[in-house]
């Protein structure tokens, strides 16, 4: 939440008020995409896969449900452990 409100704060500042690609970028829902927006969809797709606990993610600024591998990073190590029980689908 932190992170979007920031960026959504300096938009106007960091040039994202404008459109995807200059312009032409249609998502699922038949609205042009403006960078903010895909900006932060890609904000909340990186905190929702962190979780560890989604199956789904669904956004309008994507063309298709994506499904999450839930396979631990090698970084974590052995002894990290994971639930395997309690997938979610997540959809915004």
């Amino acid at each position: 939440v932190k992170t979007i409100s920031k960026l959504v704060k300096r938009s106007a500042i960091d040039g994202m008020t404008g459109y995807a690609g200059g312009g032409g970028a249609i998502n699922v829902q038949g609205e042009e995409q403006k960078k903010l927006d895909v900006i932060t969809n890609d904000v909340l797709k990186r905190a929702l896969k962190f979780t560890g606990r989604m199956g789904v993610i669904a956004s309008e600024e994507e063309d298709a449900p994506l499904e999450i591998d839930t396979k631990p990073d090698a970084s974590y190590g052995k002894e990290v452990l994971f639930e395997e029980d309690g997938k979610y689908i997540s959809v915004f």
